[in-house]
């Protein structure tokens, strides 16, 4: 009985084990580019050869050790290199430090283009190993003359960079690199915890899904190892044993499910790193609205407290303009808001001492100082009369109507 009992587990095993090199082999001849020469050497930078352009950064070793950022952004760079990026699909990153209060972009430019920086967002924030899989991006391609990271966020502990290395396709590197895309963490966006599917995708910031999701993948090699286990049993005159097909769907159960856990973890760790321990303002400077809720508390300085009423316009309608426009009214609140206008109000909707928050660019609004007017050059609308300029900024400019 024991007997039969240690051959299931074996053949139970060796239908896993042996599934799982067989979708490794089909996958990695079916991704494998073409007309990669196999002798190419990977080309590594020690952290000793990048160098700092923003923030606080030194040479520790072999090492650069990034102490502080400067103005909330760090630059390191790796000064003039030339490698053909067809070369080296694959970048790993060896570093520690680096975790969810950081925003982190892969950057670089090309040859011919040295205005233009490409970026590639890293969105793996566990220390150690980081690979990358450059191919999927449309601008990895032509010959690289330098690269480097941008770094923006809360830097609680220094990030060191040991090197950064760039490896040509082995099969090795793509599965390591299959296994980065789906358990990367992209932080939150607004979904339910049931919707994640392994792998960082974000559509609006132009993020692409994993090269190969994750859930058909696991449902594939389960099904492959069923089926080799039923052949296996049946060369070998065994009795099918329903638990051993049991143990094989919640051994893909639990690799599912440990990447539904690994989300909510780091959804947790994010959540207790912005707002465990601050006020409701600094809980504020952590949303992802802060550079508008910045905005406002700059403008209400200009705005009585009692309640004003204000012309809110946003001329673009993108992705997220509209949620941004009632987010910017929400921390207006409790004045009396006008949220929905592309284009400025009309004369004989303004009353004494209502105000007109233009958000965002929009060139088709001038402000004349001299004549204090403001004029939609786009429209054929009369002018607006006794206007002061209250405020401006990169984000939007507070106007003030002072008529009768």
């Amino acid at each position: 009985m024991q007997f039969k009992a240690t051959k299931q587990v074996m053949v139970s095993t060796a239908s896993l084990i042996c599934s799982l090199a067989v979708l490794v082999l089909l996958g990695a001849e079916m991704h494998h580019p073409a007309g990669q020469d196999i002798k190419t050497l990977s080309y590594r930078i020690s952290g000793n050869h990048l160098r700092s352009v923003m923030g606080y950064a030194s040479a520790a070793g072999d090492t650069l050790k990034l102490s502080a950022l400067e103005d909330g952004i760090a630059v390191i760079s790796s000064g003039h290199v030339r490698f053909l990026a067809s070369k080296f699909p694959y970048l790993t990153l060896h570093q520690t430090g680096l975790d969810t209060r950081l925003s982190v972009a892969l950057f670089w430019r090309l040859r011919g283009q040295e205005d233009t920086v490409h970026t590639e967002q890293i969105s793996h924030f566990d220390d150690g190993l980081l690979t990358l899989h450059l191919a999927n991006n449309s601008q990895w391609i032509g010959e690289v003359v330098e690269i480097g990271l941008s770094v923006q966020g809360d830097l609680q502990q220094p990030l060191v960079i040991e090197a950064i290395s760039l490896d040509p396709w082995t099969t090795i590197n793509w599965v390591y690199s299959i296994w980065d895309q789906w358990w990367a963490y992209g932080g939150w966006k607004g979904t339910s915890i049931n919707f994640i599917s392994g792998g960082m995708y974000d559509k609006v910031q132009n993020i692409p899904a994993p090269e190969l999701p994750m859930l058909p993948v696991v449902a594939i090699w389960l099904g492959l190892s069923i089926s080799l286990y039923v052949l296996a049993i049946q060369l070998l005159t065994l009795k099918i044993e329903w638990y051993s097909v049991f143990t094989m769907f919640v051994l893909a159960w639990v690799l599912l499910d440990s990447r539904w856990l690994y989300e909510l973890w780091m959804r947790t760790q994010v959540t207790q790193n912005s707002y465990s321990g601050k006020n409701q303002q600094q809980k504020w400077q952590h949303e992802n609205d802060r550079q508008w809720y910045r905005m406002v508390e700059e403008v209400k300085q200009y705005i009585p407290e009692q309640s004003a009423r204000i012309f809110l316009v946003l001329k673009t309608r993108r992705p997220l303009d509209d949620y941004y426009r009632y987010r910017v009214r929400y921390h207006l609140l409790p004045h009396n808001v006008f949220p929905y206008r592309q284009t400025l109000p009309e004369q004989q909707q303004m009353k004494r001492g209502d105000y007109i928050l233009d958000l965002g660019e929009n060139n088709d609004v001038h402000y004349d100082s001299e004549e204090l007017q403001l004029v939609n050059t786009q429209l054929k609308s009369d002018a607006l009369h006794h206007i002061q300029l209250n405020y401006k900024s990169g984000l939007g400019r507070l106007y003030q109507y002072q008529g009768g």
